[in-house]
């Protein structure tokens, strides 16, 4: 089979919503399928292919040869999805989640697609050296931001206090946001190590990371609001519409004149931006986000993925490859 003949049938217990499915993936050559095996016990009993060795006809085809192992025992309907990723596909340092064994068990639906439940992440093995490194740092900037507070409530009324303790934490963070973007940016090829990158460049990753779709609560802080850095981050104007990056210029290059801008309110949501683009990279259901940053953060919103979004797992015969970005 081709990587990227992929295809996900779900069959959809019913019209309401919320509702129930099971997604069956497989690979196909025209109209005909190949049952795709996943790590799942519950169906490890279905033949890839039928047993003269011959591509099931159909999604029917294969549901009523293996109906007993499949053990379907609701009505259904049929939801035909066609990936973006082919098999093994996936962007650098660009988070989607993975389609796993538990979409082929019958799980929960909301608008047709998987609950956050039913997501699986890739382990971070290949990448475990740098994403604790992006953590640890994160941590030491939250580390600072909680001995402002106790000198400084963290209250609504209190965003535009400034000094020069938080000023540093804005430094620090915005200069830890610049290597990351940068870092991404070389991974997937678009310029090389030594290049200069700005926001011009950075802005371009907004709509594949979905970084505008992601909201920061910082935990035990009730009068503080939510934070949605990149909420309205344009490629018109990619400096001036991300206002906690531009106050960071303005603070590093002239101080004296903007000191004002070195305020609470550009510090939490520097800090939720760098929060921001580790989850956009790596996702968030790990122990090791669990147990560190995510003592102090919680993401309240966060992009909502459909079954096309999904990454699709390599398989013995396909390895895992990485694809350019879209603008690319």
């Amino acid at each position: 089979m081709k990587k990227n003949d992929v295809i996900i049938y779900s069959l959809i217990q019913d019209s309401t919503n919320p509702s129930f499915s099971s997604d069956l993936l497989f690979s196909c050559e025209g109209s005909k399928l190949e049952w795709i095996m996943l790590n799942d016990v519950l169906r490890s009993g279905c033949p890839m292919r039928q047993n003269d060795g011959e591509l099931y006809e159909d999604v029917n085809d294969f549901i009523e040869k293996n109906k007993n192992i499949i053990n379907l025992n609701y009505k259904y309907l049929i939801k035909e999805t066609k990936p973006i990723f082919g098999i093994g596909e996936r962007y650098k340092n660009i988070y989607r989640p993975v389609f796993s064994y538990k979409l082929q068990q019958k799980h929960f639906i909301i608008d047709n697609n998987p609950t956050n439940s039913e997501y699986d992440d890739y382990k971070i093995i290949e990448s475990k050296h740098e994403y604790l490194d992006f953590m640890r740092q994160l941590d030491i900037i939250i580390e600072n931001l909680i001995q402002v507070f106790k000198v400084l409530a963290p209250t609504s009324n209190n965003l535009s206090s400034y000094g020069h303790y938080i000023r540093n934490i804005i430094l620090l963070a915005c200069m830890e946001f610049d290597s990351m973007m940068h870092n991404i940016l070389v991974k997937n090829d678009y310029c090389d190590i030594n290049d200069k990158t700005f926001t011009g460049d950075y802005v371009k990753l907004l709509e594949v990371m979905r970084l505008n779709e992601y909201s920061i609560e910082i935990k035990d802080c009730e009068e503080l609001p939510l934070l949605s850095p990149f909420d309205e981050w344009n490629k018109s104007h990619p400096t001036s519409s991300l206002t906690w990056y531009d106050d960071y210029n303005k603070i590093k290059h002239n101080r004296s004149q903007c000191f004002d801008k070195a305020n609470l309110k550009t510090a939490l949501n520097s800090i939720a931006a760098l929060a921001v683009c580790i989850c956009a990279q790596y996702g968030h259901d790990n122990d090791l986000w669990k147990q560190t940053i995510g003592k102090y953060l919680k993401i309240r919103k966060e992009p909502q993925w459909t079954l096309s979004d999904f990454y699709i797992p390599f398989t013995a015969e396909i390895a895992p490859s990485y694809i350019k970005l879209p603008f690319m």
